[in-house]
């Protein structure tokens, strides 16, 4: 049988008309049985459609779809394109995260990055500009020892902090230095002598882990 059986059939001899020509169209039927399988293809809202894991394996031949055809998946080491739309290989997102010393070699042990570090002179004029720093938007002096850290993105709540302070081609004994997060976006020191009290030291480092 047909796929499509008409609707209507035509005799020798019989007249022509507009109604018998539009009967043939409108009256005509589609016989589902003829044009699916059950299995690859099907009826849905009476279209014809692929059905649930219809094609077969096999039916793609091997080699067919290769990775110059995978337009959405880039091999980038650096992810340079900064794409919202596309995905990685696992050899660039191996070679990204490798490229930012992020690795562990042994123990079972968990480990955390450093999230925020710098270096400046503390006898400069506020604002300090720090000779090395990440993470880091402005450094501040409230007063002689006393300085105010700005961060570019926020810290962790439970982040820790150290910090050093000492004298370029010198010793200094006795220093004290108070770290603490005021926020999760600003770090404040205070650093001071026995003797002197509060001051300015020429060098100061602080790293902020978690």
């Amino acid at each position: 049988m047909a796929v499509i059986t008409s609707g209507k059939t035509f005799a020798n001899g019989e007249q022509l008309s507009a109604s018998k020509l539009n009967q043939v169209i409108t009256g005509a039927t589609f016989n589902q049985a003829d044009a699916v399988d059950g299995s690859t293809m099907t009826i849905i809202g009476g279209a014809m459609a692929v059905a649930d894991e219809g094609i077969a394996t096999g039916k793609i031949a091997p080699g067919a779809v290769n990775f110059s055809k995978l337009t959405d998946v880039l091999d980038e080491d650096n992810m340079s394109s900064d794409s919202a739309t596309s995905l990685a290989t696992q050899k660039s997102i191996k070679a990204y995260v490798d490229s930012k010393g992020i690795t562990q070699t042994t123990g079972t042990a968990p480990y955390y990055g450093c999230r925020a570090f710098g270096s400046f002179n503390g006898t400069d004029a506020t604002p300090i500009t720090a000779e090395s720093s990440g993470n880091v938007t402005s450094i501040v002096k409230n007063s002689a020892g006393d300085y105010t850290i700005t961060l570019t993105e926020a810290l962790p709540t439970n982040c820790s902090v150290v910090a050093s302070a000492g004298h370029n081609g010198g010793v200094a004994y006795g220093n004290s230095v108070d770290v603490y997060t005021t926020s999760t976006t600003e770090i404040r020191m205070i650093v001071a002598q026995k003797t002197l009290g509060p001051y300015d030291p020429s060098r100061v480092s602080f790293a902020a882990f978690g």
